[in-house]
């Protein structure tokens, strides 16, 4: 069993009843854990406000580092890991 912490929440927009649902967490991970998670069968997306698609993540290795990439044919910038605000 593992342990992960909320840094962040996401809530919605005001329902009828006047409550703002939570509906996203943010956690701190790294990348080896992404890793680990994705061979459990785990999927990691970004969102792409511009044309409102999600976008995989992909498990990548770059110099002896477990890393993640975006898809090489998505050329959207806003939802490009390396384009997305830092933690």
């Amino acid at each position: 069993m593992s342990s992960y912490q909320i840094t962040r929440v996401r809530r919605s927009s005001l329902t009828a009843g006047g409550h703002q649902p939570i509906v996203g967490v943010k956690i701190i991970c790294t990348a080896a854990q992404v890793h680990a998670w994705m061979r459990r069968r785990d999927d990691f997306f970004t969102f792409s406000p511009s044309t409102g698609k999600w976008v995989i993540v992909e498990p990548w290795q770059c110099c002896g580092v477990d890393t993640l990439r975006s898809p090489s044919a998505d050329a959207v910038y806003d939802s490009n890991l390396d384009d997305l605000p830092p933690c």
